[in-house]
């Protein structure tokens, strides 16, 4: 690792801000317009090229560093390079003036879209007027079949204050430098990439299949002498990182945590919120929420030993957060949930909302199968559950006038579908899904369109009328398939995402049309079905599952079963500053079309279905034709 300490001389120092003062040059594709001179403002620093690391061989290389006043604890990283080097965004101008640095980043795929980013070495803030705005930039990966639209409106600028958290910001003569984990928390939300730091290396990783556990490559993240001595034993936390990372916590709580309409100590029981403790913690700060509601853990979070501060971490994201999208993954290969329990007590592990998911989540898909292996005989199948249940993912029942789609996650495979709009299509619409040479998968993209190409093509199944989209074993998955899915029921316009900003105030909404039939084009030829729908939901029905049913609801179309249960706020990875991630849920919360209200509470059911009900083909024939009875 090569270091080069900085010690300018008063000379040099001069010589180059009277070059930075007098004119602008080009970097391409930067372009750099200073109006007064920028100067080191310390130079006790140590520069150092960080070793980046990460699974698959993702990213190689360096990281460029430094590290101030002998602090070995806190690697500071240029903007721009971060944005540039790190991110891979353009930035496409950049000045400085009276202590500010500012940037104005390029939108990579909407070039005339700019967002801008003022750092202030003096105040140590940042600030965008379009914070917003700028997390549209994350991207839904789209090939093909799904043509999105983003629109984002009404937001109010955004200002971190890192002061308040005891973080620095150094003005330097070629950029401003920040502390890594601030950066990689702030951008994360853009991509879900971040950059971790153990004080030996800085370890890259995107979504949560590159988590730092033995299994994916990371074995060299757990020798960090951070953490474990030459044996492997677990040493005491370094003082210098306590009041660090607890103070990253305050920072991604007060600036970034999403506010998702649930808490785990605001339970009712059953999984679902109590409204009033909900309001009462909202514009609580975060020593304030803990103090009121969880001490205990507060006191973990700033120990010296690492098992009681991951236990903490652990109890933070399942216990206060609770929403079951923010959760604490590293724990692992450090101490067990058996441990927890045993050594805080078992009501410690989870917040009802989660634990009751994840009984849920065995029990539900389970209780389902066990019902088709007595159901009448004659249905029909296509391909099984993208879960891999036994379960058919399509039937028909109720002699042959209502047909069921089942599905447990909202997925595409996302290599076929390249490669299936990459190849020559045919142009005409509706191919044949048993051809040869297709091999339409069963992902939820496979499933709709071949579940109603067997409607429309197959005489049997021209009586059906009602069609049922049953979510009650779906516990979420990935946007792009929940919006294909949607505009099988929907017009593009009423088949859209909404999501207010806690933070800001914007209003977003994704919304487009997909490419229904197939053939390679979207156009008008790509129209909704028209059927009865009904969606089954259960308290299972999480995330996207919350999702698709409250857009249905707000679109009129019919909900049956038993109320879904929230997950509303679109998921945010981020890191402490001593290198653990976690995951929570982000600003970006999901709303009613009619008032932009949460939509934590879930979907309301019009017809009220036990388990039992749901699964039972008679007892759901019965319910569908109460909900659209026989002219």
């Amino acid at each position: 690792m090569k270091k080069i300490f900085k010690m300018l001389g008063a000379f040099c120092l001069a010589f180059l801000a009277f070059c930075f003062a007098a004119c602008s040059y080009s970097d391409n594709p930067v372009t750099n317009i200073y109006s007064d001179a920028t100067q080191e403002e310390s130079l006790a620093f140590v520069s150092e090229a960080l070793p980046i690391l990460a699974p698959k061989e993702r990213l190689t290389g360096s990281m460029s560093a430094r590290f101030y006043k002998g602090d070995s604890y806190v690697p500071y990283v240029g903007l721009r390079h971060y944005l540039t080097s790190c991110m891979k965004y353009s930035v496409v101008s950049e000045s400085y003036s009276k202590g500010d640095y500012r940037y104005v980043i390029q939108d990579p795929d909407a070039a005339a879209k700019r967002y801008v980013i003022v750092v202030n070495k003096d105040s140590d803030t940042i600030f965008m007027p379009t914070f917003g705005d700028f997390q549209s930039m994350d991207p839904i990966e789209v090939v093909g079949f799904l043509k999105l639209v983003k629109t984002y409106t009404g937001e109010k600028a955004k200002t971190f204050d890192l002061a308040k958290y005891g973080f620095c910001v150094y003005g330097g003569i070629d950029d401003v430098y920040i502390p890594l984990f601030v950066l990689s928390n702030v951008f994360s939300m853009i991509n879900y990439e971040r950059y971790f730091y153990n004080g030996k290396a800085v370890y890259f990783t995107g979504t949560d299949e590159d988590y730092y556990d033995k299994d994916s490559g990371y074995a060299s993240f757990y020798k960090s002498p951070w953490y474990t001595d030459s044996a492997g034993n677990l040493m005491e936390r370094p003082k210098e990182l306590i009041s660090l990372s607890y103070n990253t916590l305050r920072f991604i709580h007060e600036n970034l945590y999403g506010r998702s309409g649930y808490y785990g100590f605001a339970d009712d029981g059953s999984g679902c919120p109590v409204k009033e403790k909900v309001a009462a913690t909202d514009p609580l700060d975060f020593e304030q929420m803990l103090l009121q509601n969880a001490g205990d853990i507060r006191s973990l979070l700033l120990s010296s030993s690492y098992i009681d501060y991951i236990a903490g971490l652990d109890m933070l994201y399942n216990r206060v957060y609770g929403d079951a999208h923010s959760s604490f993954t590293a724990k692992q290969d450090y101490v067990s949930q058996a441990y927890i329990a045993e050594k805080y007590g078992p009501q410690n592990w989870f917040s009802n909302k989660y634990a009751l998911l994840i009984v849920r989540m065995q029990r539900y898909p389970e209780g389902r199968d066990e019902k088709k292996k007595t159901a009448p005989s004659g249905a029909s199948y296509i391909g099984k559950s993208s879960s891999g249940s036994v379960t058919p993912a399509f039937e028909v029942i109720d002699s042959n006038k209502t047909a069921i789609i089942r599905f447990d996650k909202f997925e595409y495979k996302e290599a076929f579908w390249k490669s299936y709009y990459a190849s020559p299509r045919p142009g005409s619409p509706n191919p044949d899904p048993s051809a040869g040479g297709i091999s339409i998968p069963d992902d939820t993209v496979g499933i709709f369109y071949k579940s109603f190409y067997a409607l429309e093509n197959t005489p049997a199944y021209s009586s059906v009328k009602n069609v049922v989209i049953d979510l009650s074993c779906n516990p979420g998955g990935d946007t792009a398939a929940l919006h294909y899915a949607l505009c099988f029921l929907l017009d593009p316009k009423d088949a859209a995402t909404l999501y207010y900003d806690f933070f800001t105030g914007g209003k977003k909404v994704e919304t487009g049309p997909a490419d229904i039939n197939l053939d390679g084009k979207i156009n008008d030829d790509d129209k909704k079905k028209n059927y009865n729908f009904v969606v089954l939901t259960s308290n299972v029905t999480f995330s996207c599952g919350n999702s698709f049913a409250n857009i249905c609801w707000d679109n009129g179309i019919k909900i049956a079963g038993i109320r879904s249960v929230g997950g509303s706020c679109v998921v945010r990875y981020a890191c402490t500053a001593d290198g653990f991630p976690f995951q929570y849920s982000g600003c970006m919360r999901g709303s009613h079309k009619a008032d932009w209200s949460n939509s934590e509470d879930g979907a309301p059911v019009e017809k009220s279905l036990t388990l039992d009900q749901m699964y039972d083909n008679t007892a759901l024939a019965n319910a569908v034709n109460e909900l659209f009875p026989a002219p």
